[in-house]
């Protein structure tokens, strides 16, 4: 029987697609940070709460001797929140339309699904209105899109939706969305430490690149191109590896909806971010130049693919030949 091999041979961890964390409705209105999760991420201001009321007074409280009734606590609601970028086992498919089984129907113009917010309140609470978000999209998937494509559906199990809700909330063009919180940029693969390149063995020596025009250094491109200045060498005297500065994500707004939410305790609410192209911009996408005929084809192939002509062969040289001398009168050559 084969012993197990503890520690060796095992997999790699797969990469995150959720994060969690908790947030808090009642003590502020300004925007609480949500987790990160393969490039996305963002925050999120909940509405202001109501204003605490007093107990009603009983009939003991009316004796002068009573001490005066506590103040009431203001209301302060945990409520965990969950960022990722997969379907959530809760809920239904985004483009989920009606029906079940085989008579289970889909949205005419289905939309991507880019990531999922879900929203577990630890007691049962009614929002005057809609949380602001603020979501970080990467640079990479925002670019495919414009900025009226990108919309916010919502599922709301204590409100029993058996789909989601399209377009439950507006991008906000006019405020400014809350800064984003600087992230640090994982080093390079491969690169040392200390930041020093490694000697080449020693024996015959290597050839150095030449820097091109898009060599970047800690400062952004290096100024002149190949010919400027790369870096300054370090304590080493050697040039350390940086990592090109990548761009930010896109950070969307949406605007708070005026309509009352009602979260009830362990019962997940799903925000879901995503993007649904304008049928005018699918139709307006660059046509596949047309494939070149069989004709033209052959022609291009046999024109490529003749031989080259072999070049003439220089002439021979001409030998210069004696010129007779013409002969004395009366004597013969």
């Amino acid at each position: 029987m084969a012993t197990p091999n503890f520690g060796q041979g095992s997999s790699p961890a797969p990469p995150a697609n959720q994060s969690s964390s908790i947030l808090t409705y009642g003590e502020s209105t300004a925007f609480q940070e949500l987790p990160t999760v393969g490039g996305y991420g963002g925050a999120i201001a909940f509405p202001k709460a109501p204003e605490p009321t007093a107990a009603p007074a009983g009939k003991n409280d009316k004796n002068k001797n009573a001490s005066p009734p506590a103040a009431p606590t203001p209301v302060a609601v945990s409520i965990g929140v969950t960022l990722s970028i997969v379907k959530p086992q809760d809920g239904p498919d985004l483009n989920f339309s009606s029906g079940k089984g085989k008579r289970k129907k889909s949205r005419e113009h289905p939309a991507r699904a880019l990531a999922y917010v879900t929203l577990l309140p630890t007691h049962d609470v009614t929002l005057e209105s809609y949380p602001r978000f603020a979501l970080d999209v990467p640079r990479e998937i925002a670019s495919q899109y414009r900025d009226g494509e990108f919309g916010l559906a919502m599922w709301n199990s204590g409100e029993k939706d058996s789909r989601y809700r399209l377009a439950v909330a507006e991008l906000d063009t006019v405020s400014t969305p809350p800064p984003m919180i600087a992230r640090t940029m994982a080093p390079l693969a491969g690169a040392s430490p200390g930041g020093s390149a490694k000697p080449a063995a020693s024996g015959s020596p290597t050839a150095t690149p030449s820097p091109s025009s898009a060599t970047r250094v800690a400062g952004g491109l290096a100024p002149g191109g190949p010919t400027g200045p790369v870096a300054s060498p370090g304590a080493a005297g050697s040039i350390g590896p940086t990592v090109a500065p990548t761009l930010p994500p896109q950070r969307l707004l949406f605007a708070s909806t005026a309509t009352t939410l009602k979260l009830v305790a362990n019962r997940p609410a799903v925000f879901a971010l995503y993007a649904l192209p304008h049928p005018s911009s699918a139709s307006a996408a660059p046509k596949a130049a047309p494939a070149p005929k069989a004709s033209d084809a052959a022609a291009a192939s046999s024109v490529t693919s003749a031989p080259p002509t072999a070049a003439p062969a220089p002439a021979p040289p001409v030998k210069p030949t004696a010129t007779p001398f013409p002969s004395a009168p009366g004597k013969t050559p």
